[in-house]
């Protein structure tokens, strides 16, 4: 075995050269917001380590995947390299707006998706701290009304409530709701927040000294008022009580919302009005043991057909309820995890995730089976799960639950690790979106036109010692790379490995005569076969495969598909130029393994790629196996790192293989 490794060695290291001797340069982007839709583009942050956390921009496709600003260029003392890190986006007469950091500290900034057209709106809060360190007035809530940005800013005022068309002078502050400053000479801020648009008016939560309540704006000083002191007074230490607006929902043209009194934290509705604003329903009503006032805490709260579904808590544990708007019509929808635990502590569901499909609810909730979907109409009989994901004790947790052409995609766990689902409301509809990409921990699901697209980390992402779902620390504020999927299997696809083309000069390569063998071409660059076949002597004709099918003689070659060769001499020259085409992918894709067939001589050893998301290991146990007859012998690669030949059983995709099949005496190679 030693000698035959050796001789493999000497016989096609020069080959190989050709292949690994290029310096290709892949930006593996690493998104570090929420993606956000405008228009048929998607907008977002992401690191490719040259520019830090900077705006990016998607069609969708690979090429149509670019920084569109490095909104904070250069490097600190350390060489560090800055991050404006946008996010809060928001669209706005069809320009993104947004919070983005540079040298004049995190502002309120504004893009056409161009480099020339994306630019600050305003520094909202000029100057330098003693430090040195610019100041920031960090907007966010940003939420437009009639062609105007409201949003939450901090200034020499403190955190108030701003406004903006898009222009300097057109940016200002609505009102300083809290004004004067402490006794440390630190001015009050009203932190609004949960900005909710009813009646082209603006309702949030803030406080002026009366604690964190239910405010109302039309965008003038005087229209910028408390609606009702929730829960009025103060406590023992004389600091005024806070009722906590948030979860606002609209529904029939009345603001519904989570708020705390002395009856706890429970659902309320608002008309605008000081006499409109009440409690709904008292739903965990009396005191503990201590004292203390029971919360039911309504959360998720969801609208369907003139009905408001939600979260909340009361002695049957957090379960899925129901409410008209009226006490009477408030009530318990199903108590899906009933009983105790081994503490005597009653059981949860927790629902949560509430989505609307077809008039029908879809949730994530817990009963003895673990955290799995569920459906609901609105009545205890029609509340059911959809399907058991992970049989058993395990746990499936589906998340991100999103709408696409009537069906519901979310991810959820099983053996396979966390993956993309689908369901179209049924167990046997609701299945995984097969595919041999690798990809772990999927979130962010955003469609556009009629595809999903999300983020997920690689495999070069996971902390190995902790699974494909427990990332390390320094991993956290990043969601990996994006990916897209019609929902139909094999179809996921990752379209942020960004190829940066570099220059190719001649290669003198080794190739045996007279045998058909697949040449592959590199990652970001594409061969002009007609150049090709004048400076080579081929017999026959040069071949590639596209859309499924053999071409013969093609004019350019490129990296998704390779070409097949069959020289007459021993020595050949042949170029690459560093013309990106337009559809290239990666050299590693240039043989598809599961079309891959033996030679026609037996013990011939042939190259294919890998692709690009795989190891040789992933496919050699699922994509190829030996003709009938013969076995494959042990496969080599080239470490381009070590300058050596290993072989082995796992195989990096960037490598490509070559293999041999090994028949029996009378067996014959298809």
């Amino acid at each position: 075995m030693l000698k035959k490794r050796s001789l493999f060695r000497s016989t096609l290291l020069g080959l190989f050269v050709m292949f690994f001797s290029q310096n290709i340069h892949a930006l593996e982007l690493k998104v570090s917001s929420q993606l956000f839709k405008m228009g048929d583009k998607l907008y977002f942050s992401s690191n490719d380590s040259e520019s830090g956390n900077e705006l990016w921009v998607s069609d969708g496709t690979l090429n149509g995947t670019k920084m569109i600003k490095d909104i904070y260029a250069g490097k600190d003392k350390y060489g560090n390299v800055y991050s404006s890190r946008p996010d809060s986006f928001t669209v706005m007469n069809n320009k993104l707006y947004f919070s983005a950091d540079n040298e004049n500290g995190r502002e309120l900034w504004v893009s056409d998706g161009t480099d020339a057209g994306t630019k600050m709106v305003k520094d909202i809060y000029a100057g330098k701290n003693k430090s040195g360190y610019a100041y920031s007035s960090s907007p966010n809530s940003l939420t437009v009304i009639n062609n105007k940005l409201y949003f939450s800013a901090s200034d020499e005022n403190g955190r108030e409530l701003w406004v903006s068309d898009g222009t300097d002078a057109g940016t200002k502050m609505v009102k300083d709701i809290y004004a004067g400053k402490n006794s440390n000479g630190l001015a009050y801020s009203s932190h609004p927040d949960s900005f909710t648009v009813m009646n082209n008016k603006l309702y949030f939560g803030a406080d002026n000294g009366s604690g964190k309540e239910l405010w109302v704006s039309d965008g003038t000083l005087t229209g910028t008022k408390m609606v009702k002191d929730i829960y009025a007074g103060k406590n023992i230490y004389r600091i005024a009580y806070s009722s906590h607006p948030d979860s606002f929902t609209v529904m029939n043209n009345k603001l519904y919302f989570s708020a705390s009194n002395a009856n706890g934290k429970e659902l309320w509705v608002s008309d605008g009005t000081l006499t409109g604003t009440k409690m709904v329903k008292d739903i965990y009503a009396g005191k503990n043991s201590y004292g203390s006032v029971y919360s039911s805490i309504p959360m998720n709260l969801t609208v369907i057909n003139n009905k408001l579904y939600f979260s909340a808590s009361d002695e049957n544990g957090q379960e899925l309820w129901v409410s008209d708007g009226t006490d009477a019509g408030t009530k318990m929808v199903k108590d899906i995890f009933t009983g105790k635990d081994r503490y005597s502590n009653v059981n949860s569901s927790n629902p949560n995730s509430l989505t609307v499909m077809n008039n029908k609810l879809y949730f994530r909730a817990k009963n003895a089976s673990g955290h799995e979907l569920w459906v609901s109409d609105g009545t205890d009989a029609g509340t059911k799960m959809v399907k058991d994901i992970y049989a058993g004790i395990n746990t499936s947790n589906p998340t991100n639950l999103t709408l696409m052409n009537n069906k519901l995609y979310f991810s959820a766990r099983d053996l396979n690790g966390e993956k993309v689902w689908v369901s179209d409301g049924t167990d046997a509809g609701t299945k995984m979106v097969k595919n041999t990409t690798i990809y772990y921990s999927p979130s962010n699901f955003t469609v556009m036109g009629d595809k999903l697209y999300f983020t997920a980390k690689t495999k070069n992402d996971r902390d190995s010692g902790y699974g494909d779902y427990d990332l390390g620390y320094s991993e956290s504020r990043e969601y990996g790379e994006i990916f897209v999927t019609d929902g139909t299997d094999e179809s996921i696809q990752n379209i942020t490995k960004i190829i940066e083309p570099v220059k190719v000069e001649p290669i003198v390569n080794v190739i045996r005569p007279k045998v058909w063998q697949m040449v592959s071409v590199p990652q970001g660059f594409v061969v002009d076969t007609s150049k090709l076949t004048e400076d080579l002597e081929l017999d026959s004709y040069v071949w590639t495969v596209e859309n499924g099918k053999w071409i013969q003689s093609p004019t350019n070659a490129n990296a998704k598909n390779g070409l097949w060769i069959k020289p007459k001499s021993e020595t050949i020259n042949w170029k690459a130029n560093s013309t990106a085409n337009a559809d290239f992918d990666y050299a590693d894709k240039a043989a598809q393994l599961k079309d891959f067939k033996c030679s026609t001589k037996e013990n011939e050893w042939r190259l294919a790629g890998v692709q690009h998301t795989l190891t040789w290991t992933d496919m050699i146990s699922s994509n190829i196996t030996p003709d009938e007859g013969c076995s494959f012998s042990f496969v080599f690669y080239y470490d381009k790192e070590n300058n050596s030949w290993n072989s082995t059983e796992n195989i990096p995709a960037h490598s490509a293989v070559w293999l041999r099949h090994v028949c029996e005496s009378k067996a014959v190679c298809k």
